[in-house]
């Protein structure tokens, strides 16, 4: 009321309501799949958070539900569509990539939600993935994955309910070879930016928030 809103009871009472253009699902992620196919089912586009949903199952039917109606839809991957990363395109032109490496240092996130894997899906799956989009559109798809995993080992809150940890070993299609490394066990101050690190013949290519960077014989 303070906002001039309206309140509904739920969602599909919101959007039974009418008068909406367009939807943006910035839910948690065990409901995005569920919320969109009612958005679908009401002809309605769709704007929503990575990833589709933590049920595969689920997100294929919503996936194929918007595609059948031929609505306008979007996932959030915004590090693709970043100065950054089409700059990385330009610098690695198409040239074979010999290793990435992928890193996500942060501590527990500021949402109480995303501490419990089962709403959020951990932080490969919440905030890693930016990178692994960024690792799979400048060095190909993944066919192989490896992955260890700890729990508890530095985050003993007990309302805490989430993995400490990721070491992944990944091999892409073409090729190359890499690691994403992430965590959640470090302290709130980290400053350490996230990165996508690709390492060809003659140069590395790093990515991060900020753009990207090339680092060769003759300097950076």
């Amino acid at each position: 009321a303070k906002w001039g809103g309206t309140p509904y009871p739920d969602h599909r009472a919101m959007l039974d309501a009418g008068g909406i253009d367009a939807v943006y699902i910035c839910t948690p992620t065990g409901s995005h799949a569920l919320l969109g196919l009612d958005v679908v089912a009401r002809n309605l586009p769709l704007f929503v958070e990575k990833p589709l949903d933590l049920d595969l199952k689920l997100a294929a039917r919503f996936v194929e539900a918007a595609e059948q109606r031929k609505l306008i839809t979007m996932t959030c991957f915004q590090w693709r569509y970043s100065p950054g990363y089409r700059r990385a395109q330009a610098l690695i032109d198409g040239a074979p990539v010999a290793l990435v490496t992928l890193r996500w240092y942060w501590t527990r996130p500021p949402i109480p939600w995303m501490w419990d894997r089962t709403l959020a899906g951990g932080q490969l799956v919440d905030q890693s993935i930016h990178l692994v989009d960024v690792g799979r559109g400048l060095a190909g798809d993944i066919a192989t994955v490896y992955a260890a995993y700890n729990e508890r080992q530095v985050n003993q809150d007990p309302e805490f309910h989430n993995w400490d940890a990721y070491a992944v070993t990944l091999r892409f299609k073409g090729g190359a070879v890499g690691t994403s490394a992430s965590t959640y066990a470090l302290f709130p101050e980290i400053q350490e930016p996230p990165s996508a690190d690709f390492a060809l013949r003659d140069r590395l290519v790093r990515v991060t928030d900020r753009g990207a960077a090339q680092f060769t014989p003759q300097g950076v």
